[in-house]
């Protein structure tokens, strides 16, 4: 990686996840918001829900966000992704729509411990982590 990256937020996810993206099962989330491409954010799992300080071990930069609003569109992107049909027709049906995020994830070199107070999806990190190497999760 090239450059220097600073992240001030972390975005939390279901564990289930946050474990595929970590492991490179999958490429892909659905966060509540639209998530810029280009963004990046450290990487955070609602396991943690209780925990105002915890070690952050992955961040991702977002490379596409599109929003999905046809059911025609599940049955394929369940067979493309770890969420079944029925999860994502429940999506689905939530809010007439849901945002699908293709991330870039990487391995932090050194895990830094970060502390935040906020609940919601994106959580503003008490002290940004600067990042100059980090390792892609998949090349």
């Amino acid at each position: 990686m090239i450059g220097t990256t600073l992240l001030a937020t972390a975005l939390r996810l279901p564990h289930e996840d946050w474990q595929a993206l970590t492991q490179g099962r999958t490429i892909a989330a659905t966060p509540w918001n639209f998530i810029s491409p280009g963004q990046s954010f450290a990487l955070w799992s609602d396991s943690l829900l209780q925990a105002n300080n915890f070690k952050v071990r992955f961040w991702a930069r977002c490379e596409l966000c599109q929003s999905i609003d046809r059911a025609d569109q599940l049955e394929q992107m369940s067979r493309l992704t770890i969420w079944t049909k029925q999860t994502l027709d429940e999506k689905l049906t939530e809010r007439d729509f849901f945002f699908l995020a293709y991330l870039r994830v990487y391995e932090l070199s050194d895990p830094s411990e970060v502390s935040s107070t906020s609940k919601g999806d994106f959580l503003p990190l008490k002290t940004p982590i600067t990042i100059t190497n980090s390792l892609p999760v998949l090349s």
